[in-house]
């Protein structure tokens, strides 16, 4: 979903510049994205540990 928003959030930017909070919408929302990803790779290695702890 973070995706959809960001493509939408550069859709506008590339609009004339009558929002001047579209670039920090968009930075926002790639900060988000970076967490997101972060926050997934830590899970993923938690899910790796538990099962290389169960064979």
């Amino acid at each position: 979903m973070p995706m959809a928003k960001l493509q939408l959030a550069n859709q506008k930017a590339q609009d004339p510049p009558e929002d001047e909070g579209c670039q920090e919408k968009i930075q926002e929302i790639k900060q988000d994205i970076i967490k997101n990803k972060e926050a997934l790779s830590e899970i993923l290695q938690d899910f790796k540990y538990d099962l290389e702890e169960s064979e």
